[in-house]
């Protein structure tokens, strides 16, 4: 590690990635290598790996014949481990750990085990304790008693003692006296009666966890416990005696009350009726999300081993195999249904209702729109496509690929947005959920159960990779689901949502809540939506079926023609459901060009809130953004200040005000209004009242106003 200006600079080596995924670097450094790791495809290549080869049963120890090359004596790893390796066998020992998966497994293992044990004691359960003195006759088997303190033998019962002295320094122990040869003889049986008898114990303990059906279960992987300082700690689960058993009553353990999940999803805009989030009073500014903090959701505490389901994760199928029908919607009462294929980016087909669904395509909802699409098994697919209010200001369309899997009733890859799986009522399902870089499987128990998953990202304010934070939710109605996560195993009920996020900080993610009441897009299929806004979307559907082809698989423009012309509409909605359908559709040009508009105001705002969810979707998004704007005359240095105060500021500094003052009176309308926003959650405001509508007033009203602000903000020299 590098120290620079009072930063931490860290190399991406391979002890710096064991010591990130064992969770032994500080916040700040496990944050940063967390950034490096997602922009850098060869670390997330070999974090795969390393967990990969560390959960390969049978693979053997690296051996000792050979070339001295390949050869890594057992004080070398340890010498790597602590750190003490001469530089220039650093990096001939990665390089043969790179090549050797027997080796990487051995490293990484190690690492595991010195970081668990040097963290914190194992916790043996009480069972454990009660079970192993029952297995003891005599005074032995009394709990609450004292061994005795056995004597030191004299200095004249070993003989030979220089003879012996390698025998002195094994684990620990004093040589064996020569003259008592069964001594020797009888300690190794010992401690293999012993061993014996603790595996006996484990076994006994593991058996109590029943796997499910058709699953093989081996030994839990070792976690790194949590911090007691940074996290609370749930209290832990106490087993049931078996027959003839006494129940041990559980050790005492301090019990904190269970996490706020507004505190640690702080910030971020509710993905569910009744969380409300509290949005910077600006005009018409309900559109946008600016000031959250991007906070991390961490495991809430230490728990029991979970058995480690093994699952066979194949890639996903492409083929383009008819999966499913899209439905008809139920009645006059359901939300407009717009579903559209994406081949390319330039090839966008709209699918019509009762048309069969292949897998290995692009499907989309348009935002306010949703898409129903009845799968040939037991299962019903919803893409819920949203739009913006007071509640929720985070998903618009949704994109879903389908796949064709013969061992799942439905596999399917998320891109974006909000899906609900409804199990029918034949009976139980399995369904494969994937996302970014996760595979996620789901049992539904029981029949007629709906599940809701919820997937978005936003880049974090302030400088730095602009590298998403994605946030993910699983609900839960009508019955119970089981999820299975790699190797962990969740259990869900209704009325429970499990969330997650990525990147977390040097750990696996997830945390169970309840929630009250269920949103109505998970309980009634009905969309919750005022007449102005079902008006708005039907028009637009509408207008859609008159101008498209009679043949349906036929590539046409008319999907963005038809979106573009909701733009000149008079009404409000209609141009806000057009414009947030371009942004979906990766029309930048003409979300651009809406920033430019000065007589309807609202739909610069709209088109903030369009480009602020767009650069979420994965890393580097402002890239192309940056070249629509310079191609629609923005120069360097304003394309860069836009993108800046899009994003927002995570520090405030006296320059940072000085520079927002200063835009107010910037040549283009938007920029000012980008600067207004962010003055607003810097400055009280009961301070910035009175300077609502300062970008829209003239420049000599505005320079005045300006001179004013700047006098009450900032300090004079």
């Amino acid at each position: 590690m590098l120290r620079r200006e009072g930063r931490w600079f860290v190399r991406l080596t391979l002890r710096t990635l064991l010591a990130y995924l064992d969770d032994t670097l500080s916040p700040l450094q496990a944050r940063e290598i967390g950034l490096k790791v997602a922009e850098n495809p060869t670390a997330r290549e070999l974090i795969a790996r390393i967990r990969q080869v560390t959960r390969r049963r049978r693979l053997t120890t690296p051996e000792m014949s050979g070339s001295a090359e390949t050869n890594v004596d057992p004080n070398v790893v340890a010498e790597y481990l602590d750190n003490e390796l001469p530089p220039e066998k650093v990096e001939e020992f990665e390089k043969l750990c790179l090549e050797s998966d027997v080796n990487l497994a051995e490293v990484a293992a190690c690492h595991q085990i010195l970081t668990v044990i040097l963290g914190q004691p194992a916790k043996v359960p009480p069972t454990a304790y009660q079970r192993m003195y029952s297995l003891v006759q005599g005074p032995e088997a009394i709990p609450t008693r004292r061994p005795p303190i056995a004597a030191v033998p004299s200095e004249a019962a070993y003989e030979d003692r220089g003879e012996d002295g390698d025998e002195a320094l094994l684990l620990g122990l004093p040589a064996y006296q020569r003259g008592a040869p069964w001594v020797r003889r009888l300690i190794p049986v010992a401690v293999a009666l012993l061993l014996a008898l603790g595996l006996i114990a484990i076994i006994s303990v593991g058996m109590r966890s029943e796997p499910g059906p058709g699953e093989s279960v081996e030994v839990a992987k070792s976690t790194v416990p949590a911090k007691p300082s940074d996290v609370p700690v749930e209290p832990r689960p106490v087993e049931k005696p078996g027959p003839g058993e006494a129940a041990a009553p559980p050790p005492p353990e301090p019990v904190s009350p269970p996490p706020d999940p507004l505190s640690v999803w702080a910030g971020w805009v509710p993905m569910w009726t009744g969380w409300v989030a509290v949005r910077p009073d600006m005009p018409l500014g309900f559109f946008l999300l600016f000031g959250h903090e991007e906070q991390v959701v961490l495991d809430v505490g230490a728990k029991p081993p979970e058995p480690v389901v093994e699952r066979v994760v194949r890639p996903p199928s492409l083929r383009p195999v008819p999966l499913g029908r899209l439905a008809l919607p139920r009645d006059r009462e359901s939300p407009p249904s717009v579903l559209l294929r994406q081949l390319a980016a330039d090839d966008i087909r709209y699918v019509r209702p009762e048309a069969r669904v292949q897998g290995g395509e692009l499907l989309m909802a348009l935002p306010g729109f949703r898409a129903e699409i009845d799968l040939d098994t037991q299962v019903r697919l919803s893409l819920v496509g949203t739009l913006p209010s007071q509640t929720e200001n985070l998903f618009y369309e949704c994109v879903v690929m389908l796949h064709e899997n013969s061992d799942f009733d439905a596999d399917l890859t998320l891109d974006r947005g909000r899906i609900v799986l409804f199990n029918r009522p034949a009976g139980d399902a399995k369904v494969r959920l994937r996302f970014l870089d996760q595979i996620w499987d789901l049992k539904v128990k029981q029949p007629e159960v709906r599940v809701g998953f919820e997937l978005h990202g936003r880049v974090q304010r302030g400088s730095g990779p602009w590298i998403p934070h994605y946030k993910v939710a699983l609900l839960v109605d009508g019955g119970e689901v089981e999820l299975v996560r790699e190797t962990q195993v969740e259990k869900l009920a209704s009325g429970q949502v499990f969330l997650w996020d990525q990147p977390s900080v040097g750990r696996e993610p997830g945390l169970i809540v309840d929630f009250k009441d269920t949103p109505f897009w998970l309980k009634d299929f009905r969309a919750n939506y005022q007449n102005e806004v079902r008006n708005a979307l039907t028009a637009i559907l509408d207008r859609l079926q008159r101008r498209l082809p009679q043949i349906a698989d036929e590539k046409s423009p008319w999907v963005v023609i038809t979106c573009e012309e909701s733009l000149q509409e008079s009404a409000n909605w209609p141009r806000w459901v057009g414009l947030f359908s371009l942004g979906a559709l990766d029309q930048l040009r003409l979300v651009v060009r809406a920033l430019e508009e000065t007589e309807r105001h609202d739909m610069r705002f709209v088109a903030l809130d369009v480009l602020r969810a767009w650069i979420g979707r994965k890393p580097d998004q402002h890239i192309p953004l940056r070249a629509a704007l310079e191609q629609r005359t923005y120069s360097p240095q304003d394309a860069d200040r836009f993108l800046q105060y899009l994003r927002g500021y995570d520090q405030v500094t006296p320059e940072t005000v000085r520079q927002l003052v200063d835009s107010l009176d910037h040549d283009r309308l938007i920029i000012r209004e980008l600067a207004l926003i962010n003055l607003n959650l810097i400055v009280p405001p009961d301070r910035m009242q009175e300077f609502r509508n300062l970008p829209i007033q003239p420049p000599e009203v505005r320079r005045r106003a300006i001179e004013t602000l700047r006098n009450r903000l900032l300090p004079r020299p």
